[in-house]
């Protein structure tokens, strides 16, 4: 059977996860499956658990950060204070921010997305722009 999730694990049947943010877990693999049935996931994150992300074998997957770069690229998401701290929103600069072209229409705070044309990847919207010029009088 493999070692379980300790976020998810898909021990048999379908999932579609999108937008999914799984951080800083200890244990198990943070996102586990078995391999039987259909599993799809994207727009997602999987960063800073102690014992790996994304595994186990997925159908489809898309635009997601993978900390084992299982299904998605290995880059540091930028939340703003992640551990202790428990804020997974994105820092300003994050490599998240703007990156898929399909996403859901509400972000975990029930805000609309996309800002910009373009979806965020994880489960906060950005909304930290800075607008130029700034006139002060």
């Amino acid at each position: 059977m493999g070692d379980p999730g300790v976020g998810i694990r898909i021990y048999e049947g379908n999932f579609h996860g999108k937008h999914i943010t799984l951080a800083n877990n200890s244990g198990t693999p943070a996102f586990s499956t078995r391999g039987i049935g259909n599993i799809e996931i994207f727009n997602s994150i999987i960063w800073g658990n102690s014992d790996g992300g994304f595994i186990g074998s997925y159908t489809t997957y898309g635009c997601n950060i993978d900390q084992e770069g299982n299904i998605g690229v290995v880059s540091d998401p930028l939340f703003l204070d992640p551990g202790a701290g428990d804020d997974y929103h994105l820092q300003y600069g994050s490599p998240t921010i703007d990156a898929c072209t399909t996403g859901l229409p509400l972000d975990l705070d029930a805000l609309h997305r996309p800002l910009n044309g373009l979806f965020d990847i994880g489960a906060y919207e950005s909304w930290a722009r800075i607008f130029l010029p700034l006139i002060l009088h």
